[in-house]
């Protein structure tokens, strides 16, 4: 997704903020899908720098208007009849049996492993500011049509402050500060010629406290921000590319520990090996332990069970961490944890170890373990 950022920033002659960005660690190792959301921070960067002075053409303007034109006119471009619609899978209560027990397991981890791995990227991201370089913004447009930067094969896509204060930064960004909050919308929003998919759907950011950048990472040592998605994702006439629906909260406790929390939130990130997971009623929290020779050390804790669901199965299920999952990077996985997972009448308990994983099953629920394997 790297381009859409470039090719903004080229249209808008802002040279400058290019080097910047490629300067930028995370944007150069291409670790987007490790980020809270696939386009958002694209679109908000694209807003703050398009509100910021830079300026395209009249010919740019022009040539953008006439891509926009028809959302159908894109996909006939793209060799497609018309785009499908986004298909958001929905859960059902799962069954445990012995048929499933790898699979459940095997995919088990791997959210959890994703879900660490967007919060430990979150706590690489924070960049705290010198307040004494804040000044309140006030001559800005609450609304900005990011189309002609955005939208290369036509579609739409328009950002919108809402409500509350955003501050210039020193440097020439924009920070938003608690209470605001700023929506972006996609309609079949067609990017660079090598992209198959069109962007759709929308998302609202809040800021509860702190103070959030312009690719909407942390700028203050704690703080919160709620993102609300609606049918946000990427599709094309054959297939749904990547979909976020729901609410999801980050929160900033320290430089060190980071947590999500929401009611109910559905994923499948772009590019992922067809990773696919839902959330209902959870808390995770990350917190990050300095290692030698630059590793890292963490946990991944949750106060409370919730239910989470498997894209490959269909199915959700309650989860318990209880005890919390140890990370290290030297070897690039869990190393020591236990995860409880039940359907309702029986049990199945993950016993994570240094290289593999064992699994017990126990069909009633009545403590005896009926079956143990390693995974």
């Amino acid at each position: 997704m790297t381009w859409i950022v470039l090719t903004f920033y080229y249209a808008r002659g802002c040279a400058r903020e290019v080097s910047t960005l490629l300067k930028n660690k995370a944007y150069r190792e291409g670790r987007i899908l490790e980020k809270r959301y696939f386009t958002a921070a694209v679109v908000v960067a694209a807003l703050q720098f398009g509100l910021s002075g830079c300026s395209g053409s009249e010919d740019d303007e022009t040539a953008g208007e006439n891509n926009r034109n028809s959302r159908f006119a894109t996909s006939n471009r793209l060799g497609h009849d018309s785009p499908s619609a986004l298909q958001i899978r929905a859960y059902k209560p799962g069954v445990l049996n012995e048929d499933k027990l790898p699979q459940v397991t095997s995919e088990t981890l791997r959210i959890l492993d994703f879900l660490r791995r967007r919060m430990s990227n979150e706590l690489s991201r924070i960049s705290p500011a010198d307040p004494a370089q804040l000044a309140h913004s006030r001559n800005l447009p609450a609304e900005l049509d990011l189309s002609h930067q955005l939208c290369a094969r036509g579609g739409q896509a328009r950002a919108t402050l809402l409500a509350g204060p955003r501050f210039n930064y020193g440097d020439g960004q924009i920070f938003l500060g608690a209470g605001a909050r700023q929506r972006t919308e996609m309609n079949y929003c067609g990017g660079a010629l090598s992209e198959s998919y069109l962007q759709v759907g929308s998302f609202t950011a809040e800021v509860i406290s702190g103070l959030i950048g312009q690719s909407l990472e942390f700028v203050s040592e704690s703080g919160q921000i709620t993102l609300m998605y609606d049918r946000y994702g990427s599709l094309n006439s054959s297939r749904t590319g990547s979909y976020q629906q729901g609410d999801i909260r980050y929160t900033l406790h320290s430089p060190l520990k980071v947590a999500l929390s929401g009611q109910s939130y559905l994923e499948m990130p772009l590019d992922s090996r067809r990773l696919e997971f839902g959330l209902s009623d959870f808390t995770l929290a990350l917190e990050m332990q300095p290692a030698n020779y630059e590793q890292e050390d963490g946990q991944l804790n949750s106060p409370a069970p919730f239910r989470i669901g498997l894209g490959s199965l269909g199915e959700d299920y309650s989860i318990e961490l209880s005890s919390p999952l140890m990370y290290n990077s030297s070897v690039e996985s869990f190393w020591s944890g236990t995860i409880l997972l039940r359907d309702g009448s029986s049990t199945l308990k993950l016993e994570i170890y240094d290289g593999y994983t064992e699994y017990h099953f126990d069909a009633a629920s009545d403590g005896s373990f009926e079956t143990v394997q390693v995974l």
